[in-house]
């Protein structure tokens, strides 16, 4: 059984397949912060984060965040901004 992707989303994800995001930043930029601000600003969710560390393969600082997705507050979004 195929669920099709939720057409009030534009289709570009399925709501019923996870709940949360993972997603992260070199630790020195701060686009990870800059994103986690706008997710909060528009109460699409709440964001956790680490602090920085090392990444023991590559020797960079690494910052990792989780985004509980508050899916009510992300269709309006979607439809606000992708129609």
């Amino acid at each position: 059984n195929r669920i099709s992707p939720d057409r009030s989303y534009g289709g570009f994800y399925r709501r019923d397949k996870f709940r949360y995001v993972v997603f992260s930043c070199n630790g020195r930029r701060a686009y990870g912060t800059r994103f986690a601000a706008y997710i909060h600003k528009h109460k699409l969710g709440t964001v956790i984060e680490t602090d920085r560390n090392v990444n023991p393969n590559s020797g960079h600082l690494v910052k990792v965040f989780v985004w509980t997705i508050n899916h009510e507050a992300l269709k309006v979004w979607s439809a606000a901004h992708h129609g």
